[in-house]
């Protein structure tokens, strides 16, 4: 049996609406470089201090990935891998964010 502990700091959560233009930009670049709908999470699990730009900041924040699609990249595994044609179109997913965004402004 084992008696855990938590210390250190506890991040409050960050919170972007799915109609925040940053988060409508992405779903946009998605059918420009996929050519389909991107998914979206509302409630991201990760552990990145996001409340920082989100409440701090008061900046709209979205966690996107650049990768293959597909369950069988493994992402952040030791047998992770991309291929070429996926690590282009992610290229483009980013550009498209930027250039999405910007004309929204």
């Amino acid at each position: 049996m084992y008696d855990l502990r938590l210390q250190g700091r506890v991040h409050r959560r960050g919170l972007t609406r799915p109609s925040a233009p940053i988060a409508l930009a992405a779903e946009k670049a998605a059918k420009i470089a996929y050519g389909s709908s991107a998914v979206v999470i509302p409630r991201n699990p990760a552990s990145g201090p996001d409340y920082l730009f989100t409440k701090r900041l008061g900046m709209e924040s979205i966690w996107t990935g650049s990768g293959p699609p597909s369950a069988y990249s493994h992402a952040h595994a030791p047998n992770e891998y991309t291929t070429t044609e996926d690590f282009i179109n992610g290229i483009r997913y980013i550009a498209s964010i930027i250039d999405c965004y910007a004309s929204m402004r």
